[in-house]
């Protein structure tokens, strides 16, 4: 209790001044000296004292988005509205650089702009006429205390008179943080063979702790997924350095069935590099022995024609 704790800290102070007083009183110092000598103990003493570190606990709580506008949703949106995202905390500005998705992508990049809590995206050109836009916030923006975001967090909403309303839902494995995964998608009536490497996709989410995602509000029609951890942030898949991960199926929705998964990655950084020849050592008279740079399949190096 507080009060036992002051009583007990006043009785060792007590304790220790009168000890002091005490040794000082039969030592034969002059008196100038034995005033500065007990002035030296207080100090120590009171220097010594410990206690709790000033600054309060350590935040640990994730940010959540509060509030936007337009609100999530709507319908009937102006095509010049300013769209504006709310946070619950000052927010780590770079983190929300890489971590927004916007879709339909526009042609020229989106301006970022912070007033306190808020985000307002500064569209290049109005928004499209009878359109479902997304704006995703993916698990990498953290606040200023690098608390991630618990999981993405999608604004819907449509200048037409309705949402569409597809989905497709999913999990990713593989080794390190998971939240690191992003999935791209691509619709495959405007890209009919989507190659990650040179495009970049119509699509962007990014996995929560334990690899799930979803899309949500998606048209309908086929789509191709892929599951990359995007180093250079550049939203181009590089061999041999990114890893990534491809479902066995695309995924399919129509205004009947607007919802598909799950659908699973396993993802890893793919070896683009060939084998080369280390060295060859005759054993005998028949037999040669060739050492590769990495293992290599023996059924294919005993066919003569490989």
């Amino acid at each position: 209790m507080p009060v036992l704790k002051n009583s007990v800290e006043f009785s060792v102070k007590n304790l220790y001044f009168t000890s002091m007083r005490n040794f000082l009183r039969h030592q034969p110092y002059s008196s100038g000296f034995k005033i500065f000598l007990g002035f030296s103990f207080f100090l120590l003493f009171s220097c010594a004292r410990q206690g709790m570190p000033p600054g309060g606990p350590v935040d640990r709580t994730p940010p959540r988005v509060l509030k936007t506008i337009p609100p999530n949703r709507a319908v009937h949106v102006s095509r010049t509205t300013q769209i504006q995202i709310t946070f619950s905390e000052k927010m780590d500005r770079a983190s929300l650089n890489d971590a927004l998705f916007f879709a339909p992508r526009p042609e020229k990049p989106i301006r970022l702009k912070w007033h306190g809590n808020t985000l307002s995206l500064m569209l290049p050109d109005s928004l499209l006429s009878d359109q479902t836009y997304l704006a995703t916030i993916g698990t990498g923006a953290k606040d200023r205390h690098q608390n991630p975001l618990r999981e993405s967090f999608t604004l819907a909403f449509s200048t037409g008179s309705q949402l569409d309303n597809g989905r497709i839902f999913g999990r990713a494995y593989g080794t390190g943080s998971l939240m690191q995964i992003q999935i791209w998608g691509y619709i495959l009536r405007l890209t009919p063979l989507p190659d990650p490497e040179t495009e970049s996709p119509q699509y962007i989410t990014q996995c929560d702790a334990n690899g799930r995602f979803r899309f949500r509000n998606l048209s309908p029609g086929n789509y191709r997924l892929f599951a990359v951890v995007d180093r250079e942030k550049n939203r181009r898949y590089v061999p041999g350095y990114d890893a990534i991960g491809f479902p066995t199926r695309d995924a399919f929705l129509t205004r009947a069935d607007s919802t598909d998964g799950p659908l699973f990655f396993r993802i890893a950084v793919r070896d683009t590099t060939r084998p080369k020849i280390i060295s060859v050592f005759a054993t005998d008279e028949s037999h040669l022995q060739i050492r590769m740079s990495e293992p290599v399949d023996s059924l294919d190096a005993s066919n003569p024609e490989n």
